[in-house]
């Protein structure tokens, strides 16, 4: 209903090694540039985590740093698989408590047993697919998104979990990125995921709020 908004479907390979076998059906959307005349090309954007990306275009497409973006580019974005409006999965919860001993020893337990269980319940409807949601097919997906808009090149601007996404896509597409911008990245050599981002974010929190008060002092 938005004229300045397409909204779409792509086909992709389930597995890239069998391109011509069973497809996945992703959502993608298009916020198009505003000045046709000073048009630069495509920006592509995803806001991180297994979050949708039709949803992050249509609720930022007109925030005022947007619409600044959008005078010289094209929003574009997708749901990656298994998320939004693509193709879903389903993974059945339902997990026993946590145990009234929180000691080390008695959660390692309880969680190394919730992960089997989640591993069992989450790969049993639908493995095959289940097992192709991730980073090195999102970007896979980003290209066959690029090629499908008949851009050369396009430039990226990545969020939070989708800058190892960023990375992947770089590596594996370099001569098609124009630009590359990556905001809030998640370091892909953590040992503890869980926790080392904690620490990590709360870091680079301090980091820049320690900057903005310094720019602060000095007005």
């Amino acid at each position: 209903e938005n004229p300045a908004l397409e909204c779409g479907t792509l086909q992709v390979p389930l597995d890239y090694r069998r391109p011509h076998g069973e497809k996945v059906s992703l959502a993608v959307i298009r916020a198009k540039a505003l000045d046709p005349a000073l048009r630069i090309g495509v920006l592509f954007s995803h806001n991180g985590g297994h979050a949708s990306g039709v949803d992050f275009v249509l609720n930022v497409h007109q925030a005022p740093a947007v619409l600044r973006v959008r005078q010289r580019f094209d929003l574009v974005s997708l749901d990656p698989r298994g998320a939004g409006r693509s193709r879903p999965f389903k993974c059945a919860g339902g997990f026993a408590p946590l145990p009234a001993d929180t000691s080390d020893a008695s959660l390692i337990a309880y969680f190394d047993d919730v992960s089997k269980r989640v591993a069992q319940q989450c790969t049993s409807p639908d493995r095959e697919f289940i097992l192709s949601i991730s980073g090195n097919n999102f970007a896979r997906d980003m290209d066959v998104l690029r090629r499908a808009l008949g851009q050369p090149q396009w430039s990226l601007l990545m969020i939070s979990n989708s800058g190892p996404v960023a990375a992947i896509y770089a590596s594996l597409f370099s001569q098609h990125v124009r630009a590359l911008l990556i905001d809030s990245p998640v370091g892909p050599d953590f040992a503890d995921y869980a926790m080392a981002r904690i620490t990590e974010q709360s870091a680079s929190y301090e980091t820049v709020l320690a900057h903005i008060d310094r720019l602060c002092r000095r007005d």
